[in-house]
């Protein structure tokens, strides 16, 4: 049963991973086109 949860964890954190890159990329892309201002506060 550990190893069950341990994988439905890491499936969900791979989709959460993921929908944080797609957002991310796209906050980025807009602030890119802001001509960076902001960048440094993503970090």
């Amino acid at each position: 049963m550990d190893q069950d949860q341990m994988v439905i964890r890491a499936g969900i954190v791979v989709k959460h991973a993921s929908i944080a890159a797609k957002v991310s990329l796209q906050v980025a892309l807009q602030r890119h086109k802001h001509k960076g201002i902001g960048a440094r506060m993503s970090r």
